[in-house]
């Protein structure tokens, strides 16, 4: 009985032993994840490539989005990050990054307006630069897509863009005053984006993406001048010269617009149109716009039509007519609009 009672005990200790080495094996090639708040570059990787994000507490990810941008403002090797990881791993870590996306702009959203306002154009330059670093992780996530790497070369006003089409759909299913305040963020970003970079040398194509998202935002909301009203020096004449570089990609887009309408679409397609010039020359005229004071309050209709008439030297005979049937259309609609007022 005693020696059945010792194998038995031999045996349990021989288990716990094994089940003890075991864990410790485990913790070793498998080390607990580290407090997202303290964890080092490493540790913040192994977040982000063996844990569904979308899983842990919003507390979690904020912390976590939060010491993704330090990092990525210190700067990351992606090239080599890329090189070490597999299809699943690329996968795993672009889904972190969209689940963490929302937080991070809601964090933004609540910092920015809790600054003084001195302080509010360095926050969102630092803001925008992060937007621009992350075009970088977006291409590692899709190296060897095909769909990814027709991306790949996209510049930071594409991801921009990207950004802006997730940011309406969280307005959508925000509360009045956060919805509200998100609008503002995005206006004043945008607004500080264009009197910081020049645009007037990117192609036709990009000016194209971005013109949608600024046409947007300003026909929605006109208190977007604001914001630009508060501009001077160098930052003013830096956003003139790009609303100037928008015209073009403003104008073919509206045009399109025009044409793959039916015919009794386009008397109210216009009309929009006129609208929101008539509200940009009322903004002029109280000398709210970029141009305003600058000695010709009609800078950006004679740049237009400059531009309109290189435009039609270079088009094809099918373009040209295109190009002066709009405009016929657009002037008799604006001529009909003026005998009624």
């Amino acid at each position: 009985m005693i020696k059945k009672r010792r194998i038995l005990l031999g045996s349990v200790i021989s288990v716990s032993v094994v089940a003890v080495s075991l864990l410790a094996a485990a913790r070793i090639l498998d080390p607990p994840l580290p407090d997202p708040a303290l964890a080092d570059r490493d540790g913040l990787f192994r977040w982000l490539l063996t844990r569904e994000l979308a899983e842990e507490p919003h507390d979690v990810q904020l912390t976590l989005v939060r010491r993704l941008e330090t990092e990525l403002h210190l700067g990351v090797d992606w090239v080599s990050t890329s090189e070490q990881l597999s299809p699943q791993g690329r996968d795993l870590l672009w889904r972190n990054f969209e689940t963490l996306l929302k937080p991070w702009f809601v964090d933004k959203v609540d910092r920015y307006f809790a600054l003084a306002k001195e302080e509010r154009s360095a926050y969102l330059d630092y803001s925008l630069q992060t937007t621009t670093l992350c075009r970088q992780l977006h291409q590692v996530c899709h190296a060897g897509d095909q769909t990814g790497d027709a991306r790949s070369g996209e510049s930071g006003l594409r991801f921009v863009s990207t950004l802006l089409d997730r940011v309406d759909r969280w307005k959508s299913s925000a509360k009045p005053a956060m919805r509200e305040r998100m609008s503002r963020f995005v206006r004043d970003a945008q607004v500080r984006w264009m009197s910081t970079h020049d645009l007037t040398g990117e192609t036709l194509q990009t000016r194209r993406e971005l013109i949608g998202d600024v046409d947007e935002e300003s026909a929605e909301d006109l208190d977007w001048w604001q914001t630009v009203d508060e501009l001077n020096g160098p930052g003013r004449e830096q956003f003139r010269d790009n609303l100037v570089a928008l015209i073009e990609p403003w104008f073919l887009d509206k045009m399109e617009g025009y044409y793959a309408l039916e015919a009794h679409q386009r008397m109210p397609y216009l009309d929009a149109m006129l609208e929101l010039v008539e509200r940009y020359r009322g903004q002029n005229a109280a000398g709210r716009s970029p141009t305003a004071g600058s000695g010709d309050s009609e800078a950006l209709l004679q740049t237009l039509l400059a531009r309109i008439s290189q435009w039609k030297a270079s088009a094809d005979a099918a373009q040209r007519q295109r190009i002066n049937r709009f405009l016929l259309d657009l002037f008799l609609r604006k001529t009909a609009r003026q005998s009624r007022s």
